[in-house]
């Protein structure tokens, strides 16, 4: 892999992580109006979402799916849509 291409894939990677972990950090089961399903559904996305990011920066091949997968959780259960 180029090194620049890897730089940015680092750096991408880095950008998600960081929000996962903030969103994370933010979620309170007390504090949710939604139903509880959509709770779990959020925070099951924000998992496969850093998961993601990580299989594709270390290259593993399924990466993408769970990228794409937490992606969208995050349109599906996100309260603000």
């Amino acid at each position: 892999m180029n090194i620049l291409i890897f730089l940015l894939v680092l750096a991408a990677t880095a950008i998600v992580m960081l929000r996962c972990i903030e969103l994370a950090a933010h979620l309170n089961r007390k504090l949710w109006f939604g139903h509880g399903y959509t709770f779990g559904g959020f925070s099951i996305s924000i998992a496969l979402t850093a998961g993601g990011a990580v299989g594709v920066l270390v290259g593993w091949p399924d990466a993408p799916i769970l990228l794409l997968l937490g992606i969208a959780g995050w349109m599906t259960f996100n309260r603000r849509f």
